[in-house]
């Protein structure tokens, strides 16, 4: 975004405004899909059964609306930097040592059964309250 600030000029509300002007029902659209993409809509209104609506409204203009903006904002100046980066944008602006250790905890987990036998001997080899002996993959 340093690069490219350009890319903030898209909170204006300016452009929502003529896009409500001339295209009003696809407005009406896109703004639904953005309120429950963005939102959770059905998770919000649980939380503000839990928490009531001043904590979620704080939380909501402190946190996650600053958050997506920068987010978005950061897609949009990689995307107009590296157009090859539009397929993935969001995973193309965390550096890859971020993601190595994502990455390879899932693979180590998934792919390597002698890791789940090793886990299931160290645990003593039972099911719970079954008596028997857990049947890995393989054996």
């Amino acid at each position: 975004m340093l690069r490219n600030p350009a890319v903030l000029a898209a909170a204006d509300p300016r452009y929502a405004l003529d896009l409500i002007a001339a295209r009003p029902a696809a407005t009406f659209v896109a703004l639904g899909s953005v309120f429950l993409a963005v939102t959770g809509g059905e998770a919000l209104y649980a939380d503000m059964g839990h928490f009531g609506r001043r904590p979620i409204r704080v939380d909501w203009f402190a946190i996650v609306l600053p958050a997506l903006l920068l987010n978005y904002a950061g897609q949009a100046a990689l995307v107009l930097a590296d157009p090859a980066a539009l397929d993935q944008s969001f995973f193309r602006m965390v550096p890859g040592w971020a993601l190595d250790p994502q990455r390879s905890g899932r693979d180590r987990l998934l792919h390597d059964p002698s890791r789940t036998r090793r886990r299931a001997g160290d645990a003593g080899g039972a099911i719970a309250g079954s008596g028997r002996q857990p049947r890995l993959r393989g054996q």
